[in-house]
């Protein structure tokens, strides 16, 4: 087949979609079998068309974004309808894809995405993406929103976080540094030598102030000492501390309203270790076990024993 004709068999299929499918119905008495070998023909036909029709897709109802290698995100240029309930986030740069959510989309004809300028296939998105996203965690995720949950990974959101508020600040520290390059005027310099003035005449009374500010020393030193002897000595509240390394990600469950009170702690696990039963937050923990063929999902509540004597 060349590409006039599958061009032909799909502008066919897209002016002429499938709204119903005609099969046959269930019938209480017998037919006749010529009838029969009719009835039989035609469905085999319909069942034919059916599976031969090619379902046309539009690359309007597709997002599209870039992935960026430094961080590890896929950029969005073009948003296409509510994507941004479930999944992504944004920030005055734009609006961003992890990389199990960049993938799950690209698995459900939701995004294009390109790297280097170029698209990238759902069997390259893989090879890139799965880079920085497990294969373990990815299969946890795409099981759960699914089904119709939330999850959201605030650590990698917090890291891009980081690296743009440490790029802000170095910015800001060049345009201080040029600022104060650029205050040579003579008002500057007139304000210096008044200034410079100000504490020479200053100076005579200078004795009098570290005599006043050695009294003050000593007498804030001494309450620093007792302060410190009272916080060795004294009671202290035993706040019990998190042995395990933080959640995978953060779950909501699909009837949740709520951007940021999530539900439950989702933690991504190839075997169940101790620490994963220590459950001290009001928020329940999730382990997901995955092995090659399966992942189960368990929670340990918090379980008082009564002392027996």
């Amino acid at each position: 087949m060349d590409i006039k004709e599958l061009a032909a068999k799909y502008i066919k299929c897209h002016n002429n979609p499938l709204n119903k499918i005609d099969l046959p119905t269930s019938k209480l008495f017998l037919e006749d079998p010529k009838d029969q070998k009719l009835n039989k023909e035609k469905y085999q036909n319909i069942l034919k068309d059916t599976l031969d029709y090619v379902r046309v897709d539009r690359r309007c109802t597709r997002s599209k974004g870039e992935w960026i290698e430094d961080l590890n995100l896929c950029k969005v240029s073009k948003l296409v309808g509510s994507l941004l309930k479930n999944f992504g986030f944004q920030d005055k740069t734009g609006i961003y894809f992890l990389p199990e959510e960049a993938l799950f989309l690209m698995e459900h004809n939701k995004l294009e995405m390109t790297y280097k300028e170029k698209p990238i296939s759902l069997c390259g998105a893989y090879n890139i993406l799965l880079k920085t996203c497990s294969l373990r965690k990815y299969r946890v995720y795409k099981k759960l929103v699914g089904q119709g949950f939330k999850l959201l990974n605030k650590k990698a959101i917090r890291k891009f976080y980081c690296q743009t508020k440490k790029k802000s600040d170095n910015r800001n520290l060049v345009a201080q540094k040029r600022k104060n390059d650029s205050e040579t005027s003579e008002h500057v310099r007139s304000a210096k030598i008044q200034k410079i003035n100000v504490l020479s005449k200053s100076s005579c009374n200078k004795k009098d102030n570290e005599k006043i500010y050695n009294v003050q020393s000593n007498s804030c030193n001494l309450s620093t000492k007792i302060f410190d002897r009272l916080r060795e000595t004294a009671p202290k509240l035993l706040i019990p501390e998190h042995s395990s390394k933080p959640p995978d990600y953060f779950g909501f469950l699909p009837s949740s309203m709520s951007k940021h009170k999530h539900e439950f702690n989702l933690y991504v696990r190839e075997e169940l270790r101790p620490n994963d039963f220590n459950n001290l937050t009001d928020v329940p923990n999730v382990i997901a076990l995955c092995t090659n063929d399966n992942i189960a999902f368990y929670r340990f509540p918090n379980v008082n024993i009564p002392i027996m004597n």
